[in-house]
């Protein structure tokens, strides 16, 4: 049997540049839809090819959400996707899962979010109506939790890009210390204590190729908590055994405060916007 297609579409009370700019931007996924999604991983630059895996909250559903990028236009706020793999829901197995989401501007500060789903049950039938609903209204769903919060948010999120932004122009910028490319592996992420672990599976550099090499970075709050202290922790091993010198490490710490007070000034730099 062929593949079944079900399509909707909702109006959406934020700009499609602006509901852009988080829907397309999966790190931003795990604060925007809090208690949906607890973590993001991105394999790939965000074009064709890319693979973005979003983890369920486990008091929400078990498992994981992963695509792979089939088509993004940026212009057109249009985006296609595989659905590679999802926690079963209510409407059953499917063998092929994909989507394609539109966003068409309606007024200055409005959109109207168009939702195609291409699928096919993985038993050959076909998808009853109720079925069919209920995979509209999970994406519709998520849709809408991105919405409420670019709504109650109006800055906050802006940030969250300008960050993501910044810290690619830093890696541009340093591509003769960091490399043109950095490719990371979350190992562990503790909310309540600030910590994130990370292996790092590729970055050029000239300090030496390194075997193995991992990166902690732990938040303490200090004086009223306005204020911070962060602890960077690198653990490596070159590739020859050999030891690096202090110089060298030291162009490995200063590589990552350098992104680390890119992303303490964005809010900084907002503030003064506002101000001004």
């Amino acid at each position: 049997m062929a593949p079944v297609c079900i399509s909707d579409e909702r109006a959406v009370a934020v700009s499609a540049e602006r509901f852009w700019k988080v829907f397309s931007n999966p790190p931003a996924m795990p604060k925007v839809c809090a208690g949906f999604f607890d973590a993001a991983e991105v394999e790939g630059d965000g074009g064709p090819g890319t693979v973005v895996i979003l983890k369920f909250n486990p008091a929400v559903k078990q498992g994981l959400y992963k695509t792979r990028v089939v088509t993004r236009d940026n212009a057109s706020h249009f985006l296609k996707s595989e659905v590679l793999e999802v926690a079963l829901g209510r409407a059953g197995k499917l063998k092929t899962h994909l989507t394609e989401t539109k966003l068409e501007a309606t007024g200055a500060g409005s959109c109207m979010a168009k939702l195609k789903v291409e699928c096919e049950p993985e038993d050959g039938g076909s998808l009853s109506p109720e079925k069919q609903k209920i995979i509209l209204e999970g994406y519709f769903g998520m849709l809408k939790m991105i919405e409420n919060y670019l709504v109650a948010h109006p800055a906050d999120v802006g940030e969250i890009i300008l960050c993501h932004k910044w810290i690619k122009e830093y890696t541009s910028e340093c591509a003769a210390n960091v490399g043109s490319s950095y490719k990371t592996k979350l190992v562990a992420c503790d909310k309540a204590t600030h910590v994130v672990k990370s292996e790092v599976l590729e970055a050029e550099s000239k300090v030496g190729k390194l075997k193995s090499h991992l990166k902690e970075t732990k938040l303490e709050a200090t004086g009223d908590g306005s204020s911070c202290v962060v602890k960077l922790k690198v653990e490596y091993e070159l590739e020859d055994g050999g030891s690096l010198l202090p110089e060298r490490e030291k162009m490995i710490a200063d590589s990552y405060f350098g992104v680390l007070q890119m992303v303490e000034a964005s809010p900084l730099k907002q503030k003064q916007k506002q101000l001004s």
